[in-house]
């Protein structure tokens, strides 16, 4: 948090791989319901960033500090 480490873990994530879709800023509900999304977050999101891989404590670092 902030640039620094609070938490290491050593379980990979599972890849998304589903085809579906990714929602930030929401909860996903239906594609069949008339506003699909729902739970909508009240706030500014700023600078998201996905990767393929699960970043290393350097790369996380180097992540921040161009910000």
């Amino acid at each position: 948090m902030n640039g620094e480490l609070k938490l290491t873990d050593t379980d990979q994530p599972s890849p998304l791989n589903s085809g579906g879709y990714i929602s930030i800023g929401a909860s996903w509900v239906s594609s069949s319901a008339k506003l699909p999304y729902d739970s909508f977050f009240k706030g500014l999101i700023d600078e998201i960033g996905l990767w393929d891989k699960v970043l290393t404590e350097s790369e996380v670092k180097a992540v921040y500090q161009k910000s």
